[in-house]
Protein backbone atom coordinates (compact mmCIF):
# COMPACT_ATOMS: atom_id res chain seq x y z
CA UNK A 1 0.00 0.00 0.00
CA UNK A 2 2.75 2.42 0.91
CA UNK A 3 5.16 1.37 -1.81
CA UNK A 4 8.70 0.07 -1.61
CA UNK A 5 11.56 2.52 -1.64
CA UNK A 6 14.45 1.96 -3.99
CA UNK A 7 17.82 1.11 -2.48
CA UNK A 8 19.23 3.91 -0.38
CA UNK A 9 22.68 2.92 -1.45
CA UNK A 10 22.24 4.19 -4.96
CA UNK A 11 21.96 7.57 -3.26
CA UNK A 12 24.70 6.78 -0.76
CA UNK A 13 26.97 6.15 -3.71
CA UNK A 14 27.10 9.91 -4.02
CA UNK A 15 29.17 9.95 -0.86
CA UNK A 16 32.19 8.75 -2.85
CA UNK A 17 31.87 11.43 -5.50
CA UNK A 18 34.99 13.04 -4.08
CA UNK A 19 36.90 9.98 -5.28
CA UNK A 20 36.16 10.96 -8.87
CA UNK A 21 36.79 14.67 -8.25
CA UNK A 22 40.12 13.89 -6.58
CA UNK A 23 40.98 10.27 -7.44
CA UNK A 24 44.63 10.51 -6.42
CA UNK A 25 43.86 10.27 -2.71
CA UNK A 26 44.50 7.63 -0.06
CA UNK A 27 41.26 5.73 -0.69
CA UNK A 28 41.94 5.54 -4.41
CA UNK A 29 45.51 4.43 -3.75
CA UNK A 30 44.63 1.65 -1.30
CA UNK A 31 41.44 0.29 -2.81
CA UNK A 32 42.03 0.75 -6.54
CA UNK A 33 45.55 1.65 -7.67
CA UNK A 34 47.58 -0.82 -5.57
CA UNK A 35 45.23 -3.76 -6.36
CA UNK A 36 45.53 -2.83 -10.05
CA UNK A 37 49.34 -2.87 -9.73
CA UNK A 38 49.15 -6.36 -8.22
CA UNK A 39 46.84 -7.50 -11.01
CA UNK A 40 49.24 -6.22 -13.69
CA UNK A 41 52.24 -7.83 -11.95
CA UNK A 42 50.45 -11.19 -11.99
CA UNK A 43 49.93 -10.78 -15.72
CA UNK A 44 53.61 -9.99 -16.28
CA UNK A 45 55.14 -12.61 -14.01
CA UNK A 46 52.67 -15.49 -14.17
CA UNK A 47 50.32 -15.39 -17.17
CA UNK A 48 52.97 -14.08 -19.60
CA UNK A 49 55.66 -16.67 -18.70
CA UNK A 50 53.04 -19.43 -18.81
CA UNK A 51 52.47 -18.42 -22.43
CA UNK A 52 56.20 -18.54 -23.13
CA UNK A 53 56.92 -14.85 -22.79
CA UNK A 54 59.88 -13.76 -20.63
CA UNK A 55 59.09 -11.77 -17.52
CA UNK A 56 59.99 -8.12 -18.15
CA UNK A 57 62.69 -6.45 -16.08
CA UNK A 58 60.37 -3.81 -14.70
CA UNK A 59 62.70 -3.05 -11.83
CA UNK A 60 65.89 -3.02 -13.85
CA UNK A 61 65.96 0.40 -15.45
CA UNK A 62 69.45 1.53 -16.36
CA UNK A 63 69.61 5.22 -17.01
CA UNK A 64 73.08 5.11 -18.56
CA UNK A 65 75.06 8.17 -19.49
CA UNK A 66 72.99 11.13 -20.56
CA UNK A 67 73.84 14.60 -21.68
CA UNK A 68 70.92 16.30 -19.96
CA UNK A 69 68.07 15.82 -17.52
CA UNK A 70 65.70 15.56 -20.47
CA UNK A 71 67.58 12.51 -21.76
CA UNK A 72 67.30 10.87 -18.35
CA UNK A 73 63.55 11.50 -18.23
CA UNK A 74 63.10 10.04 -21.70
CA UNK A 75 65.01 6.90 -20.72
CA UNK A 76 62.80 6.44 -17.65
CA UNK A 77 59.63 6.97 -19.67
CA UNK A 78 60.76 4.35 -22.16
CA UNK A 79 61.23 1.74 -19.41
CA UNK A 80 58.77 -0.92 -18.34
CA UNK A 81 58.29 0.77 -14.98
CA UNK A 82 56.37 3.58 -16.64
CA UNK A 83 54.00 1.08 -18.26
CA UNK A 84 53.55 -0.50 -14.83
CA UNK A 85 52.32 2.85 -13.54
CA UNK A 86 50.19 3.96 -16.46
CA UNK A 87 48.34 0.68 -17.02
CA UNK A 88 47.37 0.18 -13.35
CA UNK A 89 46.29 3.82 -13.19
CA UNK A 90 43.96 3.31 -16.16
CA UNK A 91 42.58 0.11 -14.63
CA UNK A 92 42.10 1.81 -11.26
CA UNK A 93 40.26 4.79 -12.75
CA UNK A 94 37.96 2.50 -14.73
CA UNK A 95 37.24 0.29 -11.71
CA UNK A 96 36.50 3.27 -9.47
CA UNK A 97 34.17 4.72 -12.09
CA UNK A 98 32.37 1.36 -12.24
CA UNK A 99 32.07 1.02 -8.44
CA UNK A 100 28.29 1.40 -8.62
CA UNK A 101 28.01 -1.35 -11.23
CA UNK A 102 30.34 -3.58 -9.18
CA UNK A 103 28.13 -3.05 -6.13
CA UNK A 104 25.03 -4.04 -8.11
CA UNK A 105 26.90 -7.06 -9.49
CA UNK A 106 27.58 -8.39 -5.99
CA UNK A 107 24.04 -7.52 -4.95
CA UNK A 108 22.81 -9.71 -7.80
CA UNK A 109 20.74 -6.95 -9.40
CA UNK A 110 22.94 -6.04 -12.37
CA UNK A 111 20.66 -6.66 -15.39
CA UNK A 112 23.22 -8.66 -17.37
CA UNK A 113 23.88 -11.10 -14.50
CA UNK A 114 20.50 -11.05 -12.71
CA UNK A 115 19.29 -14.33 -14.30
CA UNK A 116 22.30 -16.13 -12.78
CA UNK A 117 21.10 -15.22 -9.29
CA UNK A 118 17.45 -16.16 -9.83
CA UNK A 119 17.67 -19.42 -7.91
CA UNK A 120 19.14 -17.81 -4.79
CA UNK A 121 16.65 -14.96 -4.98
CA UNK A 122 13.71 -17.34 -5.01
CA UNK A 123 15.16 -19.35 -2.13
CA UNK A 124 15.65 -16.24 -0.01
CA UNK A 125 12.16 -14.96 -0.83
CA UNK A 126 10.66 -18.28 0.27
CA UNK A 127 12.67 -18.16 3.51
CA UNK A 128 11.64 -14.59 4.21
CA UNK A 129 7.99 -15.32 3.48
CA UNK A 130 7.89 -18.37 5.73
CA UNK A 131 9.69 -16.57 8.55
CA UNK A 132 8.27 -13.06 8.44
CA UNK A 133 5.01 -13.39 6.51
CA UNK A 134 2.86 -13.65 9.67
CA UNK A 135 4.72 -10.68 11.19
CA UNK A 136 3.95 -8.53 8.14
CA UNK A 137 0.25 -9.37 8.43
CA UNK A 138 0.06 -8.62 12.17
CA UNK A 139 2.00 -5.36 11.84
CA UNK A 140 -0.30 -4.12 9.13
CA UNK A 141 -3.38 -5.07 11.14
CA UNK A 142 -2.03 -3.24 14.17
CA UNK A 143 -1.15 -0.11 12.17
CA UNK A 144 -4.63 0.16 10.66
CA UNK A 145 -6.27 -0.51 14.00
CA UNK A 146 -4.45 2.19 15.95
CA UNK A 147 -4.37 4.76 13.14
CA UNK A 148 -7.80 4.27 11.55
CA UNK A 149 -9.76 2.17 14.06
CA UNK A 150 -10.43 -0.60 11.54
CA UNK A 151 -9.79 -4.31 11.39
CA UNK A 152 -8.42 -5.85 8.18
CA UNK A 153 -10.35 -8.96 7.22
CA UNK A 154 -9.40 -11.29 4.37
CA UNK A 155 -12.27 -13.16 2.74
CA UNK A 156 -11.70 -15.37 -0.31
CA UNK A 157 -8.47 -13.56 -1.08
CA UNK A 158 -10.05 -10.12 -0.87
CA UNK A 159 -9.09 -7.75 1.90
CA UNK A 160 -11.58 -5.34 3.41
CA UNK A 161 -11.57 -3.00 6.39
CA UNK A 162 -14.22 -3.29 9.12
CA UNK A 163 -14.79 -0.54 11.64
CA UNK A 164 -14.03 -1.66 15.20
CA UNK A 165 -16.08 -0.30 18.06
CA UNK A 166 -14.07 2.01 20.26
CA UNK A 167 -14.71 -0.16 23.31
CA UNK A 168 -13.13 -3.17 21.57
CA UNK A 169 -10.06 -1.47 20.13
CA UNK A 170 -7.94 -1.65 23.26
CA UNK A 171 -8.41 -5.40 23.78
CA UNK A 172 -7.83 -6.12 20.09
CA UNK A 173 -4.68 -4.00 20.12
CA UNK A 174 -3.37 -5.90 23.15
CA UNK A 175 -4.08 -9.20 21.40
CA UNK A 176 -2.13 -8.09 18.31
CA UNK A 177 0.75 -6.85 20.51
CA UNK A 178 0.97 -10.27 22.18
CA UNK A 179 0.99 -12.06 18.83
CA UNK A 180 3.72 -9.76 17.46
CA UNK A 181 5.76 -10.25 20.64
CA UNK A 182 5.56 -14.04 20.31
CA UNK A 183 6.69 -13.84 16.70
CA UNK A 184 9.71 -11.70 17.62
CA UNK A 185 10.72 -14.11 20.38
CA UNK A 186 10.57 -16.99 17.93
CA UNK A 187 12.74 -15.10 15.42
CA UNK A 188 15.34 -14.30 18.08
CA UNK A 189 15.64 -17.96 19.05
CA UNK A 190 16.36 -18.80 15.41
CA UNK A 191 18.89 -16.02 14.80
CA UNK A 192 19.80 -13.04 17.03
CA UNK A 193 20.77 -10.99 13.94
CA UNK A 194 18.28 -10.57 11.12
CA UNK A 195 19.70 -11.88 7.86
CA UNK A 196 16.73 -11.23 5.57
CA UNK A 197 14.35 -8.29 5.17
CA UNK A 198 10.81 -8.73 6.40
CA UNK A 199 9.39 -7.20 3.21
CA UNK A 200 9.70 -9.84 0.53
CA UNK A 201 10.09 -7.16 -2.16
CA UNK A 202 13.37 -6.07 -0.56
CA UNK A 203 14.88 -9.58 -0.44
CA UNK A 204 18.01 -10.04 -2.54
CA UNK A 205 19.92 -13.09 -3.76
CA UNK A 206 23.20 -12.41 -1.90
CA UNK A 207 24.30 -11.74 1.67
CA UNK A 208 25.52 -8.30 0.66
CA UNK A 209 22.17 -7.36 -0.89
CA UNK A 210 20.23 -8.56 2.15
CA UNK A 211 22.56 -6.84 4.61
CA UNK A 212 21.97 -3.52 2.85
CA UNK A 213 18.24 -4.20 2.47
CA UNK A 214 17.82 -4.93 6.17
CA UNK A 215 19.48 -1.59 6.94
CA UNK A 216 17.24 0.20 4.43
CA UNK A 217 14.17 -1.45 5.90
CA UNK A 218 14.94 -0.24 9.43
CA UNK A 219 13.55 3.35 9.09
CA UNK A 220 10.35 2.09 7.49
CA UNK A 221 9.80 -0.56 10.16
CA UNK A 222 10.46 1.79 13.06
CA UNK A 223 9.01 5.07 11.85
CA UNK A 224 7.28 4.50 8.52
CA UNK A 225 9.98 6.48 6.69
CA UNK A 226 10.63 5.75 3.03
CA UNK A 227 14.42 5.59 3.02
CA UNK A 228 14.90 6.58 -0.61
CA UNK A 229 12.71 9.67 -0.13
CA UNK A 230 14.15 10.91 3.16
CA UNK A 231 17.81 9.88 3.02
CA UNK A 232 18.98 12.80 0.82
CA UNK A 233 17.17 15.21 3.16
CA UNK A 234 18.52 13.50 6.28
CA UNK A 235 22.05 13.46 4.85
CA UNK A 236 21.89 17.26 4.56
CA UNK A 237 21.15 17.53 8.31
CA UNK A 238 24.09 15.45 9.53
CA UNK A 239 27.28 17.18 10.60
CA UNK A 240 30.10 16.57 8.08
CA UNK A 241 32.40 15.01 10.65
CA UNK A 242 29.70 12.51 11.67
CA UNK A 243 28.88 11.74 8.07
CA UNK A 244 32.52 10.82 7.51
CA UNK A 245 32.15 7.45 9.27
CA UNK A 246 29.43 6.45 6.85
CA UNK A 247 31.55 7.64 3.92
CA UNK A 248 34.54 5.65 5.16
CA UNK A 249 32.54 2.45 5.67
CA UNK A 250 30.86 2.79 2.29
CA UNK A 251 34.22 3.42 0.60
CA UNK A 252 35.78 0.40 2.33
CA UNK A 253 32.87 -1.77 1.22
CA UNK A 254 33.27 -0.67 -2.40
CA UNK A 255 37.04 -1.12 -2.23
CA UNK A 256 36.76 -4.64 -0.85
CA UNK A 257 34.29 -5.53 -3.59
CA UNK A 258 36.83 -4.25 -6.12
CA UNK A 259 39.48 -6.55 -4.61
CA UNK A 260 37.06 -9.46 -4.68
CA UNK A 261 36.20 -8.87 -8.33
CA UNK A 262 39.87 -8.69 -9.33
CA UNK A 263 40.50 -11.92 -7.43
CA UNK A 264 37.70 -13.73 -9.24
CA UNK A 265 38.73 -12.32 -12.62
CA UNK A 266 42.32 -13.52 -12.18
CA UNK A 267 41.12 -16.94 -11.02
CA UNK A 268 39.00 -17.30 -14.16
CA UNK A 269 41.86 -16.09 -16.33
CA UNK A 270 44.34 -18.54 -14.75
CA UNK A 271 41.98 -21.47 -15.20
CA UNK A 272 41.23 -20.58 -18.82
CA UNK A 273 44.94 -20.23 -19.68
CA UNK A 274 45.89 -23.44 -17.86
CA UNK A 275 43.12 -25.52 -19.45
CA UNK A 276 43.76 -23.91 -22.83
CA UNK A 277 47.45 -24.80 -22.79
CA UNK A 278 46.76 -28.34 -21.54
CA UNK A 279 44.20 -29.01 -24.27
CA UNK A 280 46.17 -27.24 -26.99
CA UNK A 281 43.46 -24.63 -27.49
CA UNK A 282 45.97 -21.91 -26.56
CA UNK A 283 49.32 -22.03 -28.33
CA UNK A 284 52.24 -20.67 -26.33
CA UNK A 285 54.75 -18.61 -28.26
CA UNK A 286 57.62 -20.62 -26.81
CA UNK A 287 58.26 -23.18 -24.09
CA UNK A 288 56.26 -22.18 -20.98
CA UNK A 289 58.51 -20.58 -18.38
CA UNK A 290 55.99 -21.33 -15.61
CA UNK A 291 54.62 -24.81 -14.99
CA UNK A 292 50.90 -25.15 -15.58
CA UNK A 293 50.21 -26.45 -12.09
CA UNK A 294 51.16 -23.05 -10.71
CA UNK A 295 48.30 -21.53 -12.64
CA UNK A 296 45.88 -23.85 -10.86
CA UNK A 297 47.47 -22.92 -7.53
CA UNK A 298 47.16 -19.23 -8.42
CA UNK A 299 43.49 -19.72 -9.37
CA UNK A 300 42.77 -21.41 -6.03
CA UNK A 301 44.50 -18.65 -4.08
CA UNK A 302 42.67 -16.00 -6.10
CA UNK A 303 39.32 -17.61 -5.32
CA UNK A 304 40.20 -17.57 -1.62
CA UNK A 305 41.10 -13.88 -1.92
CA UNK A 306 37.80 -13.20 -3.69
CA UNK A 307 35.75 -15.01 -1.06
CA UNK A 308 37.64 -13.44 1.84
CA UNK A 309 37.39 -9.89 0.58
CA UNK A 310 33.69 -10.36 -0.25
CA UNK A 311 32.99 -11.48 3.31
CA UNK A 312 34.93 -8.49 4.57
CA UNK A 313 32.78 -6.29 2.32
CA UNK A 314 29.65 -7.78 3.93
CA UNK A 315 31.04 -6.89 7.36
CA UNK A 316 31.72 -3.36 6.09
CA UNK A 317 28.10 -3.27 4.89
CA UNK A 318 27.02 -3.98 8.47
CA UNK A 319 28.95 -0.87 9.52
CA UNK A 320 27.23 1.13 6.78
CA UNK A 321 23.88 -0.16 7.99
CA UNK A 322 24.62 0.70 11.61
CA UNK A 323 25.57 4.25 10.65
CA UNK A 324 22.41 4.56 8.57
CA UNK A 325 20.18 3.35 11.40
CA UNK A 326 21.82 5.70 13.86
CA UNK A 327 21.35 8.64 11.52
CA UNK A 328 17.61 8.04 11.22
CA UNK A 329 17.25 7.56 14.97
CA UNK A 330 19.06 10.77 15.86
CA UNK A 331 18.35 13.22 13.04
CA UNK A 332 14.90 12.48 11.63
CA UNK A 333 13.29 15.23 13.71
CA UNK A 334 15.32 17.85 11.87
CA UNK A 335 13.56 16.95 8.61
CA UNK A 336 10.18 17.75 10.16
CA UNK A 337 11.51 21.11 11.33
CA UNK A 338 12.42 21.93 7.72
CA UNK A 339 8.82 21.21 6.71
CA UNK A 340 7.43 23.24 9.63
CA UNK A 341 6.10 20.10 11.31
CA UNK A 342 6.41 18.86 14.88
CA UNK A 343 7.39 15.37 16.00
CA UNK A 344 4.36 13.64 17.59
CA UNK A 345 4.80 12.13 21.03
CA UNK A 346 2.99 8.96 19.94
CA UNK A 347 5.04 6.69 17.67
CA UNK A 348 2.03 5.48 15.72
CA UNK A 349 1.09 9.06 14.92
CA UNK A 350 4.70 9.70 13.90
CA UNK A 351 4.41 6.91 11.35
CA UNK A 352 1.35 8.61 9.93
CA UNK A 353 3.33 11.86 9.60
CA UNK A 354 6.13 10.21 7.66
CA UNK A 355 3.80 8.27 5.38
CA UNK A 356 1.84 11.42 4.50
CA UNK A 357 4.96 13.55 4.10
CA UNK A 358 6.54 10.96 1.80
CA UNK A 359 3.40 10.96 -0.35
CA UNK A 360 3.48 14.77 -0.43
CA UNK A 361 7.12 14.78 -1.55
CA UNK A 362 6.67 12.08 -4.19
CA UNK A 363 3.34 13.22 -5.62
CA UNK A 364 3.21 16.94 -4.86
CA UNK A 365 -0.51 17.16 -4.04
CA UNK A 366 -1.24 19.56 -1.18
CA UNK A 367 -3.81 17.29 0.46
CA UNK A 368 -1.07 14.77 1.30
CA UNK A 369 0.71 17.32 3.50
CA UNK A 370 0.16 16.39 7.19
CA UNK A 371 -1.14 19.82 8.17
CA UNK A 372 -2.64 18.47 11.40
CA UNK A 373 0.94 18.18 12.71
CA UNK A 374 1.99 21.69 11.69
CA UNK A 375 4.24 23.41 14.20
CA UNK A 376 2.09 26.43 15.01
CA UNK A 377 4.77 28.00 17.20
CA UNK A 378 7.02 28.52 14.17
CA UNK A 379 4.58 29.06 11.45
Amino acid sequence: MFGISTSVFSEAGGLVKDWLKNPLNASFLYWYFLPAVGFVLLQLFLIGPALGRPAPGVFNIEAGPSKSAADLILQILSGSLFALVILPLIIAVVMSALSGAILRLFQGVLPITRPLFGRWLRQNQVRSGSLYGPLQVRRREYLFLVSHGVRLVNTDGEERAELVAEAERASLAEQLKAEIQNLHERFETISPVRELPVDIERVGPTNLANTLSVAEEYPFERYGMDTAVFWPRLCAEIEPEKLESLTTSFGAMNGLLNLSLLGYLFAIESLVVAVGIETGWIKAGALPLVQIRWLFVAALLSILVGVGTYRSAVRAAYSVGNALRTAFDYYRGRILVRFNLKLPEDLEQERVVWLKLAAFIRRGESFYYPSEFRNEEKG
